[in-house]
């Protein structure tokens, strides 16, 4: 797909690059030039540390900064210390308060001046603050010297003013010099010590005398707070009510300028050197007025602005330019040295989302109304919250603000206003007025952005006219782009990227195509579209930013654009007259690429870290007034930018290891906030107990701007195998460290990325007593002892292996004795198993023939009751008596032979001798069995069956079974019992 608009766009686009020359109105420059550090329009960023932040007393007298950073205040409790993280209070011996501080950079003490009481600050030998008093080197008719106000350092030493006398500090001595009538107030100025004298005047002090200068008696009976040089010669007294008078060494004469009525209202209390041009003044009313050497005001910063109190006791500028207020009432930092100032929550005007210069007047378009107030009030710094007021009608949200023709028109959520006279005047009820877009080749023809489409308007009578709804799009059209050919780029959130084409006669909108992950896009929402100057397509993405390439009519990924913006993704891009590219980042972080005169850009983002999560989510807003004034739209109101003023963002600051202590008793073992540069006096690696190996180190940064934005990276060499992660958190505990060396490193990086040069602490933990060289001592001689033993129990057990290798030998003696008596007693076993089993074989044998004999027993039986029984049948047949009687005397034979006794006494024997004594056993187990029972118990034992057992009893079979019956009773057996089994086992 190729539209036709494009090869026409970039040639118009190339020859609009050319002809554009910005224009800029002298009006609107002359108001606003901004000159010197201090700005004049807007608050500088304030932050407040109230007393239950410092834990210490309200009034601060005295602020002081060391060479290192570390700031100090002179309290009514004492001494408070800070170090950008932790806040310390320290004493004096009296416990009174702290009027005065001195850091002097020669010896590199902390001088203190308080009730009765001076001396100065130093570090003892682990770097802790002690204080040193000076008092045992003053007479005792001199001590009674009430308060300490002023301490300097000349030529003549360090001197204590007290309004009791002049007490000068040099080489051991003190030196006292009395008032005429009662002392007020001293200053330093060029080289010379003034003093103010309550009834003679101003006198200055030479030589060790007081001397009145030219024109000091105006000065009798008059509070002199303030004296600032304005040049080597000239000098700018104040007083309390009559304001400051202008002294040129000979002449004194009011200082009429501006400022002087504003001294004088409020009364001057302390005051400070700024730079070159600015000084600041003090107040006891109204908190801090800053002007220029001219008398000329620059900046009032009070109460209502930000401080917490307006009477302002002491000012200390601090290495970064900044002011340290000692107020009344809690201490403020002041960030007066930056090109960024706040309008927000003095002025109360809300979410800020536009702006405009129109007719020498600032309109501010917030989310409760449309603002305005001359260029005049603006960039004064008598600036009020009351010297803006609202446009009528225009109460709620306002989007845009846009001059047509001539005309101011506001883009609102009720509709659209045209401003006249600074009244609001409503030409369309549409609601959601986003913006008016100018169609290319159609003079006089809009196209206006709404929540709900696109309208067209006409311009015409001095107004926009709205024509009709242009069909086509019905959804939010807040960022769109008209380029020529009447080619409609619209962006939406969820609804992506697309391309319309209005028709010839702007009745409607055709859709072309919608632009996805297909087209080149990383993804298809969340992209917006912006048109540059030189007709360049752009899409922010949270993957980048990507160019509408015409010849393939696809997004790619742009390395140019990209590259400018450090391959940050970047949610809004704004360009201005001077081609500078202003841009805020998806993590809520603004810049700006100045356009060079060689063609290329400069990224600018130091100043705007200052404003880092106070841009309103997708809204944004830059508004280039000039060269020095940008107005930046933020969530509670709006920001000025000077881009005029250049800042050593890059600057150096000290990380310093705040404090090491053991853990539980919080004994302080070092601390790295010194007084004085040089670790002088300080044990550089102590040495710990054993015991005491767990540690707690706090760190800070001396660098005071966004200190709640400092983070600390630490490492322990020896034991932590890198360095840690960047975190907020400054302290870090370590528990049961191994004896050994260590050096504990921590950096620093602030809210500009400048990282700190490290700050490290060695220290050594002692071994445990185990690993003492008594212990060692104590090992030696045990070990010693321990080899001694060993070569006696080495001999003892050689004898103790020689006699057990005698009872081995012995014992295997014994065994093998032992073992051939088992293996004799195992043959003898084996004889008599093998005499048992001849035995038991000869048993069988002879119970073999025992059970053949009476087998044979039975069988002769049988055959003689046979034969008797065939004799008794003869003899029943025959008649004769002598056959009769021979057959009968025969018939007694057998039954004499089958009853036989002697048959059974031999049975008997050989039985007995089978069976070990059976009947023996039987007759004694039970005396009353008979002999009957004993053969048929014999018979039962050799398994003879009754059949055969009958005949050998000569007894039926019967009988038998009968006997078999008489003799379970007798044996006492029950029905269970088997008789054979009973019989076997007796």
């Amino acid at each position: 797909m190729h539209f036709k608009y494009i090869k026409t766009e970039k040639k118009y686009q190339k020859t609009v690059k050319f002809l554009i020359v910005p224009v800029f109105s002298i009006l609107m420059l002359i108001p606003l030039l901004s000159g010197g550090v201090v700005k004049k329009i807007g608050v500088p960023t304030i932050q407040n540390y109230p007393r239950a932040e410092y834990n210490a007393g309200t009034q601060n007298w005295s602020s002081v900064q060391g060479t290192n950073g570390v700031m100090y205040f002179g309290n009514n409790s004492g001494l408070i210390r800070f170090d950008g993280r932790f806040w310390e209070l320290h004493t004096v011996p009296n416990g009174s308060n702290i009027r005065v501080l001195h850091y002097s950079d020669d010896q590199q003490h902390l001088y203190a001046g308080a009730y009765n009481e001076f001396g100065y600050f130093t570090n003892d030998s682990i770097g802790r603050l002690v204080y040193h008093s000076l008092l045992h080197l003053v007479k005792k008719e001199d001590l009674d010297f009430g308060d300490v106000w002023k301490i300097y350092e000349g030529s003549w030493g360090v001197v204590f003013q007290t309004f009791e006398g002049l007490y000068f500090y040099r080489d051991g001595k003190i030196e006292v010099v009395k008032p005429r009538s009662n002392f007020h107030f001293s200053y330093y100025v060029n080289g010379v010590l003034y003093v103010f004298d309550r009834e003679t005047g101003l006198l200055e002090y030479r030589d060790g005398f007081l001397k009145k200068i030219p024109s000091g008696d105006f000065f009798e009976r008059k509070e002199v707070w303030s004296m600032l040089p304005l040049n080597n010669d000239e000098i700018l007294i104040g007083t309390a009510k009559e304001g400051v008078f202008h002294y040129d060494g000979m002449t004194l004469k009011p200082w009429k300028t501006p400022v002087n009525d504003l001294l004088k209202k409020y009364q001057i209390y302390s005051s400070l050197i700024v730079d070159d041009e600015h000084l600041a003044y003090g107040t006891i009313q109204n908190g801090l007025i800053i002007c220029n050497k001219k008398g000329e005001l620059v900046q009032i910063i009070n109460r209502e602005k930000g401080l917490q109190n307006n009477t302002v006791l002491s000012m200390c500028l601090d290495l970064d330019g900044n002011l340290w207020l000692g107020l009344d009432n809690g201490i403020d930092y002041v960030e007066i040295n930056s090109p960024i100032t706040l309008l927000q929550d003095y002025f109360a005007f809300g979410t800020g989302y536009t702006s405009i210069l129109h007719n020498n007047t600032i309109y501010l378009g917030t989310n409760q109304g449309l603002f305005y107030c001359s260029i005049e009030k603006f960039s004064n710094p008598f600036l009020n919250a009351s010297d803006f007021y609202m446009v009528p009608n225009t109460s709620g949200q306002v989007w845009s603000l846009q001059v047509i023709n001539g005309k101011l028109f506001c883009g609102h959520n009720n509709g659209s206003f045209l401003i006249e006279d600074n009244i609001g005047v409503q030409i369309s009820e549409i609601p959601g007025c986003w913006a008016y877009h100018k169609i290319p080749g159609y003079p006089g023809r809009y196209i206006e952005g709404t929540y709900n489409g696109m309208e067209l308007c006409t311009f015409t009578g001095g107004s926009l006219r709205h024509d009709k709804h242009v069909p086509g799009i019905n959804y939010s059209c807040q960022e769109m782009a008209i380029v020529t050919n009447r080619y409609v780029w619209v962006s939406h959130a969820f609804k992506g990227i697309s391309l319309f084409r209005l028709t010839e006669d702007l009745d409607s909108l055709q859709f072309i195509k919608r632009f996805t992950k297909d087209d080149g896009l990383p993804n298809d929402y969340f992209n917006k579209i912006k048109l540059l100057k030189n007709g360049t397509i752009l899409a922010t993405t949270n993957m980048g930013i990507y160019q509408f390439d015409f010849r393939s009519n696809m997004f790619t990924r742009s390395a140019y654009y990209n590259n400018l913006f450090q391959n940050r993704p970047v949610n809004y891009i704004q360009e201005d007259k001077q081609n500078n590219i202003w841009y805020i980042c998806q993590n809520n972080e603004g810049g700006v690429l100045r356009f060079q005169e060689d063609g290329t850009y400069t990224n600018v983002t130091y100043p705007f870290f200052k404003l880092k999560g106070k841009f309103i989510g997708s809204f944004f807003h830059f508004n280039v007034l000039d060269n020095n004034n940008v107005l930046i739209a933020l969530e509670k109101g709006y920001a000025h930018y000077n881009p005029s003023l250049v800042i050593d963002y890059r600057r150096k600051y000290n990380a310093v290891l705040n404090s090491v202590s053991f853990l539980g008793t919080n004994k302080l073992l070092y601390s790295g906030l010194r007084v004085n540069n040089k670790a002088e006096g300080l044990k550089l690696i102590p040495e710990i107990e054993f015991k005491d190996n767990s540690l707690r180190f706090t760190f800070s940064g001396l660098f005071f701007e966004g200190n709640n934005e400092t983070m600390f990276s630490y490492q322990m060499e020896g034991f932590d195998p890198d360095w840690s992660g960047w975190q907020v958190g400054a302290v870090k505990e370590y528990t049961n460290l191994p004896d050994g060396d260590f050096t504990f490193r921590v950096r620093v990086k602030n809210k500009y990325g400048v990282i700190a040069s490290p700050e490290e602490f060695k220290f050594t933990v002692l071994p445990p007593w185990y690993k003492s060289m008594t212990a060692l001592g104590i090992y030696f001689a045990l070990f010693i002892i321990l080899i001694w033993l060993i070569v006696l129990l080495f001999v003892k057990r050689v004898e103790r292996t020689r006699m057990k290798e005698m009872e081995i030998q012995k014992r295997q003696y014994l065994e093998k004795e032992e073992k051939l008596k088992s293996e004799a007693l195992l043959a003898e076993k084996e004889i008599i198993r093998l005499r048992n089993e001849k035995l038991r074989a000869e048993m069988i044998h002879k119970d073999k023939e025992l059970a053949n004999s009476a087998m044979n027993l039975v069988q002769k039986n049988k055959h003689l009751n046979k034969i008797k029984s065939e004799l008794l049948k003869i003899q029943n047949e025959i008649r004769e008596e002598l056959v009769k009687s021979r057959l009968n005397m025969i018939i007694r034979k057998i039954d004499k032979e089958t009853s036989n006794d002697e048959s059974w006494s031999i049975f008997e024997t050989n039985f007995e001798q089978v069976h070990e004594d059976f009947l023996k056993r039987l007759r004694e187990k039970h005396p009353d069995i008979t002999p009957k029972e004993l053969k048929l118990s014999a018979y039962l034992r050799m398994n003879i069956s009754s059949k055969e057992i009958a005949t050998l009893l000569n007894i039926t079979t019967r009988g038998v079974e009968i006997s078999r019956y008489r003799l379970r009773r007798k044996f006492g057996l029950d029905r269970n019992q088997n008789l054979i089994d009973y019989i076997l086992s007796v």
